[in-house]
């Protein structure tokens, strides 16, 4: 006999509170992209069996036992865990996340899988000039913003959190990582436009992003900054998730340098 869906309402946060209590201190079991993790009951949809493939893809490719790799907008750790788990005791993982509450689960999540010896988490949000803003959040949902709430979000309300650019950052880390992974819900184009140290380094890191064209006119943003920016430091752009356009369409993509041809 089918649960009736008003029970389902009512017995769903029972059934979730005893999950997290039973689990607190070994966390659920979680296979992402073949990986096994153990994560906190209350992210673990957060975590599924694939996700990201081609972003993982390109970075298991890159990242070896000790790599630098950051995860600009981490929330609740898919990404860091992964990264943790290929670069090892001896690499280093930076997690840059402004949602306190993600970075609470995120740092549950670390401990829960022994990664918090390399592991750094940075409770700050990325942008184009250092200082404050306003962040969008609804719990540890992965859409929270800074600056303009996400229509998709609902029950947003906001917080104060401070922002730094990825050149200040990088300042003071004194290394480039080799790896750069950024989601932050369409302010990836001001994260670049402050990031002259990273796009200039030799050799080039491993730059994955995640692009929200529909977005970027609400932070003064348009595909003709992001176009600048790529003539500038001589980049290209691919896509990783079937996109036919890159540079128009939502979707991860790939920066790196152009490719320059032998002569002839």
């Amino acid at each position: 006999m089918a649960v009736p869906t008003f029970l389902k309402k009512i017995l769903r946060p029972i059934r979730e509170t005893t999950l997290r209590l039973a689990t607190s201190r070994v966390g659920v079991r979680r296979l992402v992209n073949g990986a096994a993790f153990r994560v906190d009951a209350r992210t673990r949809l957060s975590f599924p069996e694939v996700h990201d493939a081609g972003v993982v893809s390109a970075y298991t490719r890159r990242l070896t036992t000790g790599s630098t790799s950051w995860n600009i907008g981490a929330n609740v750790g898919v990404h860091v865990l992964q990264m943790a788990r290929l670069v090892g005791p001896t690499g280093r993982v930076v997690a840059f996340e402004p949602n306190p509450l993600a970075a609470a689960l995120l740092r549950k999540n670390v401990e829960l899988n022994g990664f918090s010896g390399w592991v750094s988490i940075v409770e700050i949000a990325i942008g184009e000039q250092n200082g404050t803003t306003e962040f969008f959040l609804a719990g540890a949902e992965p859409m929270g913003r800074a600056q303009h709430p996400n229509p998709l979000l609902s029950g947003a309300h906001t917080i104060s959190v401070p922002v730094r650019t990825i050149n200040d950052v990088l300042q003071e880390f004194e290394q480039t990582p080799d790896c750069v992974v950024i989601d932050i819900e369409g302010l990836e184009i001001g994260a670049l436009l402050a990031a002259d140290r990273l796009l200039a380094s030799e050799p080039f890191p491993l730059l994955l992003l995640e692009l929200h064209p529909n977005a970027w006119t609400l932070f003064g943003h348009s595909r003709q900054d992001l176009e600048h920016l790529l003539k500038r430091y001589r980049l290209r752009v691919e896509p990783l998730s079937g996109q036919a356009d890159p540079l128009s369409d939502y979707g991860q993509v790939l920066i790196a340098p152009e490719r320059i041809d032998p002569p002839e």
